[in-house]
């Protein structure tokens, strides 16, 4: 997993454009998002998913050129951790969104006290972080509300186990999650398939 999460990074800086990860379900189309030539995002360089708990995901992001000096700036920290903490380490801390959101604290020198906010340009138009609503802004976990009750029976278990594997798309068309997502502004959702779930986190 701390591989697929690099890979991330270089793809984004070698081509640039937008990346997600394949269990995400596109809602709206995301031109809306970031090609507008009226929206204020249209000038920024960069744009991260935004999370509630975490204050950065990182299985979405878009970037408006390639080769941005973020992305090797990124690279180098991951590539200075120490050799036992990336072998025995959690890939959430490691690789995932909390080394992002540590690498972009670096990046733009933002104090330790000060707390990273949605929607605010870092740098000159150079990253910012959505609102957590406008992707996936149902956690992962949430196994209480409309759309992680539908997310939980349609998806793997913990044990690998398909719960629903016939079917569900064919209710998601018409299901309630997907309506008041949509109504709500979310541009994805995702259904968390957490393949990396059996490495340590603690």
């Amino acid at each position: 997993i701390q591989k697929a999460d690099l890979s991330r990074i270089m793809y984004l800086y070698q081509y640039g454009g937008f990346y997600a990860d394949m269990d995400y379900i596109a809602l709206r189309d995301h031109e809306q998002l970031f090609g507008d030539q009226q929206s204020f995002l249209n000038s920024t360089q960069i744009l991260l998913q935004g999370r509630a708990e975490q204050v950065i995901g990182f299985e979405w992001g878009f970037a408006r050129r390639p080769d941005h000096p973020l992305w090797p700036f990124c690279l180098d920290i991951a590539k200075k951790q120490n050799h036992r903490v990336r072998i025995d380490g959690c890939p959430v801390f490691i690789t995932g969104p909390k080394f992002l959101k540590r690498c972009v604290r670096k990046y733009f020198k933002i104090k330790k006290d000060v707390e990273l906010e949605f929607m605010t340009t870092y740098g000159k138009d150079e990253l910012m972080i959505l609102e957590p609503k406008l992707i996936a802004p149902i956690l992962a976990e949430d196994f209480t509300s409309q759309c992680g009750v539908w997310r939980n029976v349609t998806t793997v278990t913990a044990d690998k186990k398909v719960v629903d594997e016939n079917g569900w798309e064919e209710r998601w068309k018409e299901s309630p999650c997907k309506r008041n997502l949509i109504k709500n502004g979310t541009f994805a959702l995702t259904m968390y398939s957490h393949s990396w779930s059996g490495e340590s986190c603690e």
